[in-house]
C-alpha cells in the first residue's frame, strides 16, 4: 500500500480540504491534523464564504467546530493581507475566491496548497506552488502510524461519503485497497468505473 509521504511544514487548506476533514469523525480528524506535526492554515475567505455547512448530519454548527479547532491550535485563520492581495486578485479571475486565496497564501509562505480541483492544481503548479489533494493529507504515512489502518480507512470512507472527496486517478487503487469493495460501493464521489469494478 503506497501511502503519501510528502513532507509538509505549512499546509494551506482550500474549502474542499477543510470540508473533507470536517466530514471525518471529530476525534479522528483531530488525530489526523496532529499526526502531520505542521501548521495548518485556512484563509479567511474560505472560512467566511465557503465553509458554511457541516458535512455530517447532526453535527455542531460548522463555525463552532472550526472555532474549536482554532482555539485548540489545530488550524490557523490566515487573512488575505497586503502581502497576498495582489496574487489573490490576479487568480480570482480564472479561479474561485477560496482557491485563489489558498494558492496566494501557500505561494507567499512557501506552504503546500491542499486543492482538489484540477484546474486550481494546474494554476498553482504553474505558479511554482506546491500542491496536494486531500487524499494525500488523509492517506499519509504519518496518519497511518498515528491512527492505524482501520481508522485510516474509516477516515477515507467518511471523507468520501460525507465530504464527497475527489480522488485523483493515481490514488484510486489505494482507496479501493483501504476500503474494500463493499465500502467503496457506498461512495458516490468515486468514479462509476471504479464502483463497477469493486462490486
Amino acid at each position: 500500500m503506497a501511502l503519501s509521504n510528502i513532507s509538509i511544514e505549512l499546509l494551506v487548506l482550500d474549502a474542499s480540504g477543510i470540508l473533507n476533514l470536517l466530514a471525518v469523525d471529530t476525534s479522528l480528524a483531530r488525530r489526523i491534523l496532529l499526526a502531520h506535526e505542521c501548521q495548518v492554515a485556512v484563509s479567511d475567505v474560505v472560512l467566511d464564504k465557503e465553509v458554511l455547512r457541516y458535512p455530517r448530519d447532526g453535527g455542531l454548527p460548522v463555525q463552532e467546530y472550526v472555532e474549536r479547532l482554532m482555539s485548540d491550535g489545530l488550524i490557523l485563520r490566515h487573512p488575505i493581507d497586503a502581502r497576498t492581495i495582489d496574487r489573490y486578485v490576479e487568480l480570482a479571475g480564472p479561479l474561485g475566491d477560496g482557491e485563489s486565496a489558498t494558492i496566494a497564501i501557500a505561494g507567499f509562505s512557501g506552504g503546500t496548497a491542499c486543492l482538489d480541483d484540477q484546474r486550481a492544481i494546474n494554476v498553482g503548479r504553474e505558479g511554482g506552488v506546491r500542491t496536494c489533494p486531500t487524499i494525500e493529507v488523509i492517506a499519509h504515512q504519518r496518519v497511518l502510524h498515528a491512527v492505524g489502518k482501520e481508522d485510516l480507512a474509516i477516515a477515507v470512507f467518511d471523507a468520501l461519503r460525507f465530504g464527497r472527496m475527489r480522488v485523483p486517478n493515481e490514488y484510486l487503487d489505494l482507496v479501493l485497497e483501504l476500503l474494500g469493495p463493499e465500502r467503496a460501493s457506498a461512495c458516490p464521489s468515486l468514479p462509476r468505473r471504479v464502483l463497477a469494478s469493486s462490486v
